[in-house]
């Protein structure tokens, strides 16, 4: 492939293009939307959707999550207080990790005590569309979001199940649950 480049137009060709080179433009065709003006959405538009069948669609929303296998209690020292360590990971729809924006819900309930279908014990809400908590929850090195999260020794279930429910800003709801085995902390 040969490529030229003058200060007003970037000329492409490859042996298997035509004999003639067509000019791109730095405001080219990929870069014109409705509700776009030189590559700036207009204010109100959304160009990017959750919707499939949206030819506008960002292929990288989360279509799945898991709790990870590395939730556990821990202790915070020196106060001593017990944490529920959690991380859950967001797959998009090719299983590759993503990151998340919406609403996430955490849910503990105890499987011995019999509110595994009915009430939980403890619940917790986190903000990811609140871009300051989305950065300071998501760990690059696990690429997953850290949800550390206090609890009294009084609440801790004997056999504790998590359920994290998440609601995408356009309205699409993940569910994930776990059981947490006594060798956790």
């Amino acid at each position: 492939m040969v490529t030229a480049l003058s200060a007003l137009t970037l000329v492409a060709c490859s042996p298997s293009a035509s004999t003639t080179p067509k000019p791109v433009t730095a405001a080219g065709p990929s870069m014109s939307a409705p509700g776009v003006t030189n590559g700036v959405p207009s204010p109100g538009n959304t160009l990017l959707t959750n919707d499939s069948n949206d030819a506008q669609a960002w292929p990288f929303w989360p279509r799945s999550m898991r709790i990870h296998p590395l939730t556990r209690y821990v202790r915070e020292m020196p106060s001593n207080r017990l944490l529920l360590e959690l991380r859950v990971e967001f797959l998009d729809e090719d299983d590759h990790t993503c990151k998340a924006f919406g609403r996430v819900r955490i849910d503990l309930h105890d499987r011995q005590g019999g509110t595994a279908g009915v009430a939980s014990l403890v619940t917790w809400e986190v903000d990811l569309t609140d871009l300051i908590t989305n950065r300071e929850r998501y760990d690059v090195v696990t690429r997953t979001y850290l949800f550390l999260l206090g609890i009294s020794d009084e609440e801790r279930p004997g056999q504790p199940e998590i359920r994290v429910y998440y609601m995408s800003e356009d309205g699409e709801l993940l569910e994930a649950s776990a059981v947490l085995t006594s060798g956790d902390e």
